[in-house]
């Protein structure tokens, strides 16, 4: 009988030990992109004036740096599953002129679990450089194309979920001795779709008469007086309601509590009533112009140098406290969504 226990105990133990040992590989081979995949735009930058792109959003810009810059974009809130494009503008430091030989930049897309954070794969990157214009391979040293398989470390694979494109230059016709470079990114993964990738079309503005174009743009300007003459009256909630979508999609992308954004958009807006701390800048159809994205889905008013439109001075000191609000068209209706 002891001998009989004793066996039933090893073999309990071997059950309990391989029972274990399958939790554990279930848990390290679990697909990130099918739990909560984190994605993020590492960049790194030097000498050059650019802007960072994703899915046709400008979401980054960089002034002319004599320096190294080294940051990390948070975005998932402009990703979606399935094909997705990354890029950047490159710009000389005057129009007309060649882009500083010196100069280089690279966006890398990476991506995490949530509940991992500290193992990070590179999905694909644009890298540039400047020395390599002369000879047309400015994007040399960029990752290559082809499919991988998150399922194994993201590394290449003929029957990988991935497909990196090859990257894609154009030169800028509005600014001389600009360039454009994209890549097209497949990759799957369990975000919701965002709004605003099933938004109507937005029309070219820039040939339109004066009338015509008003006429566009005063209708947009109603949404923004929502939130200037809210904050000049001091009635932030009854402005909260306009940022529904926004602040729903944005505790969605980061695996926010539902409510999370809602009260840190509330509370922005209550510190930005104090009027012994801000002075209001005027808001007039005339201080303004469409701003639109490049996937011509997604649109702001912008004042001169492409400003936020809705803009706080401080009465102590210099700056200004500016709030970027991004808006889509659905049936004739312009919805906030950034």
């Amino acid at each position: 009988m002891n001998k009989l226990l004793q066996s039933f105990g090893i073999g309990m133990i071997i059950f309990g030990c391989l029972y274990t040992y399958n939790i554990i590989a279930k848990e390290k081979n679990m697909n990130i992109l099918k739990n909560k995949p984190v994605y993020q735009l590492s960049l790194r930058a030097f000498g050059i004036e650019y802007l960072v792109q994703i899915n046709g959003v400008v979401i980054h810009k960089g002034e002319f740096i004599s320096g190294q810059l080294s940051t990390t974009l948070p975005i998932n809130h402009w990703m979606r599953s399935g094909t997705n494009s990354i890029g950047i503008y490159v710009f000389p430091e005057n129009q007309g002129e060649a882009i500083n030989k010196h100069a280089s930049i690279t966006i890398t897309l990476m991506v995490s679990d949530k509940d991992k954070p500290d193992v990070e794969h590179a999905v694909a990157d644009i890298s540039f450089s400047g020395k390599y214009l002369s000879d047309d391979k400015t994007v040399i040293n960029s990752s290559p194309s082809g499919k991988f398989s998150s399922d194994h470390d993201f590394s290449a694979s003929t029957a990988g979920d991935i497909e990196v494109y090859d990257i894609t230059k154009k030169n800028v016709s509005a600014y001389a001795g600009a360039l454009i470079f994209t890549r097209k990114i497949n990759i799957p993964s369990s975000l919701p779709l965002w709004a605003f990738f099933e938004s109507d079309d937005l029309p070219d503005y820039d040939p339109m008469s004066d009338e015509e174009y008003y006429k566009h743009l005063d209708v947009l300007l109603v949404e923004y007086m929502k939130v200037q003459n809210a904050l000049e009256s001091g009635d932030v909630e009854a402005v909260t309601p306009l940022f529904a979508e926004r602040n729903k999609e944005l505790d969605a992308a980061f695996y926010l509590e539902p409510g999370t954004m809602e009260n840190k958009i509330r509370t922005a807006l209550q510190g930005a009533t104090d009027k012994n701390e801000y002075e209001l800048v005027n808001l007039t159809r005339k201080s303004v112009a469409f701003t639109v994205e490049d996937n011509k889905k997604l649109a702001r008013l912008t004042r001169p140098g492409e400003k936020s439109a809705i803009a706080l001075n401080f009465k102590k000191g210099r700056g200004a406290e500016r709030y970027s609000l991004i808006f889509r068209l659905k049936n004739g209706k312009w919805i906030l969504t950034r």
